[in-house]
C-alpha cells in the first residue's frame, strides 16, 4: 500500500512540473536607453507583477509560469526617474524584449504579431508630438489658431487609433490581442456588446474581458459608461481640461497656483512639464 502511494506521488509531481514547463516563461531583456546597474525594471501583466534589476552589462531578465497569455509591460525607470517600456503578450515560451524608441518583443506568435502594431503606436505619437510642437512654436498663430489646429491634430490623432485597433481585432478577434483591441474600442455597453458578439472564444475568455462581462452584469441592463482606461484617452482627458485651464488664465478669470500654476505655465512654452500626476 505504502509502495502504490509512492508511485501515486511521484505521479502527481511528475504531472505538475511537467505543467509548470509548459506554462513558463522567460524574458531575457536588453535597452538602448541610458541605465545603471541596479535601476529596477517592472513587469506588469494583468494579475501578475515582478520587479528585477538592471545588470552591470545592462541587461534584464524574468522568469515565472502563466496559465493564461496576458497583455502588459515591461518598464523601467532610471536614476532620472524617466519611465521606457515595451508592451508585450506574456506567454509560455522565451521572450526576447529590447526596450527602445521602438520597442520590440520576439520569441512567440504572440508577440511577434504584437510588436508591429506597437511600432505603428509609437510613430503616430511622434508624428502627433512634432506637429504640436511647430504649432506652439508658430508665433504668427493667435492662441485660438494654436488651440483650433490643435485639437484638429488630437482629432486625427484618436481616429488613426481607433482604426488602428479596429484593424487588430479584425486580425486577431479570437485570442488576447483581440481582447487588448475590444477593450479600448469599447467606451459603451452598446459597442461593447457588438464587438463582443463577433469575438471567438479567445477574446471571450481573456481576464479583462471576462472581468467586463461581469462588471456588466453586476450593473444591469444598462451597464453605463466603462470607466477611461486608455492611456492616450487618459492623456486626451488631461489635454482637454488643460485647454479650458489655460483659456480662462488668458481670460484673467482665474490664476492658477501650485501643480496647476506648472501645468499652464508649460502649456504656455514657460516651463518644464510639470512632475506628478494631475
Amino acid at each position: 500500500m505504502k509502495r502504490i502511494a509512492f508511485f501515486l506521488f511521484l505521479a502527481a509531481a511528475a504531472l505538475t512540473s511537467c505543467n509548470q514547463a509548459k506554462n513558463s516563461y522567460t524574458i531575457q531583456g536588453s535597452t538602448t536607453y541610458e541605465v545603471s546597474e541596479g535601476d529596477p525594471v517592472y513587469l506588469r501583466c494583468g494579475d501578475i507583477s515582478d520587479t528585477t534589476q538592471v545588470a552591470a552589462d545592462g541587461t534584464f531578465s524574468f522568469s515565472g509560469t502563466v496559465d493564461t497569455p496576458q497583455v502588459g509591460a515591461v518598464q523601467i525607470m532610471n536614476s532620472s526617474r524617466k519611465m521606457m517600456y515595451a508592451y508585450l503578450v506574456l506567454e509560455p515560451g522565451t521572450l526576447k524584449v529590447e526596450i527602445s524608441p521602438r520597442s520590440t518583443v520576439s520569441g512567440t506568435p504572440l508577440n511577434e504579431a504584437l510588436t508591429p502594431y506597437e511600432i505603428r503606436k509609437r510613430e503616430a505619437a511622434d508624428v502627433r508630438r512634432a506637429a504640436i510642437k511647430a504649432i506652439q512654436e508658430d508665433e504668427a498663430l493667435s492662441p485660438e489658431e494654436k488651440d483650433a489646429k490643435e485639437a484638429a491634430i488630437w482629432d486625427d490623432y484618436y481616429k488613426q487609433f481607433n482604426e488602428l485597433y479596429s484593424e487588430i481585432f479584425a486580425a486577431h478577434s479570437n485570442d488576447v490581442i483581440g481582447a487588448d483591441a475590444l477593450m479600448n474600442l469599447a467606451e459603451t455597453r452598446e459597442q461593447f456588446d457588438s464587438l463582443y458578439a463577433l469575438a471567438g472564444e479567445g477574446v471571450k475568455k481573456a481576464p479583462r474581458v471576462a472581468k467586463e462581462v461581469e462588471r456588466y452584469a453586476q450593473a444591469g441592463q444598462d451597464g453605463g459608461r466603462r470607466p477611461v482606461h486608455r492611456f492616450h484617452d487618459r492623456e486626451r482627458q488631461r489635454r482637454w481640461h488643460a485647454c479650458q485651464i489655460l483659456r480662462l488664465c488668458r481670460q484673467g478669470k482665474i490664476r492658477p497656483r501650485g501643480l496647476l500654476g506648472q501645468l499652464v505655465r508649460s502649456l504656455q512654452g514657460r516651463d518644464a512639464q510639470p512632475q506628478g500626476r494631475l
